[in-house]
């Protein structure tokens, strides 16, 4: 662990389903090339100073869709999908504030950007990760649950590298 990690308790104290989508096909033996999207649209960091805690609402987005190649693609060269799973989760994490007195890295002392901001970016990426993270594993859980019920069996999402994930949407954040 470096002098610049952020590991505090991170608290999930909401899941909401905002919005879901799932539609199946009838399947007989097909396979397919699976694509997913996952997306952060919305997030709101705020100050709870009365319970002193640092505060994200966030969306998460995840999009899945099993896609049958030797189905003739359509009018933008893509092609149609079997299965698609959509699923928006709201998703607000907490976190204790960690004020003046906490511990910045030393090596930050002369940089141009404050220890201070430094620390609150790694508290803002922690906190957005744990709300992917937890907004994925809704997600999970819910194609698993509606998957169930249609004629194609249980689908499970696959693995994913969330901090990856993030690193690639805040760098679009950015643009």
């Amino acid at each position: 662990m470096s002098d610049t990690d952020i590991s505090l308790a991170m608290r999930v104290d909401d899941l909401s389903l905002i919005e879901c989508v799932f539609h199946a096909a009838p399947v007989a033996e097909r396979t397919g090339e699976s694509r997913l999207a996952i997306t952060n649209p919305d997030k709101r960091f705020s100050l709870d100073v009365k319970n002193r805690q640092n505060v994200l609402r966030a969306m998460v987005g995840v999009q899945f869709g099993i896609a049958d190649p030797s189905a003739p693609a359509g009018e933008q060269g893509e092609h149609p999908e079997f299965l698609h799973f959509g699923a928006l989760v709201g998703v607000v994490v907490t976190s204790p504030i960690m004020g003046d007195a906490a511990i910045a890295a030393r090596h930050m002392a002369g940089s141009e950007e404050s220890a201070a901001a430094q620390r609150d970016k790694k508290m803002e990426h922690a906190m957005r990760l744990e709300a992917i993270k937890a907004g994925y594993a809704f997600a999970t859980s819910k194609l698993a649950e509606m998957s169930a019920m249609s004629p194609m069996g249980t689908v499970m999402l696959p693995l994913i590298d969330a901090d990856e994930i993030l690193i690639d949407i805040e760098k679009n954040d950015a643009r």
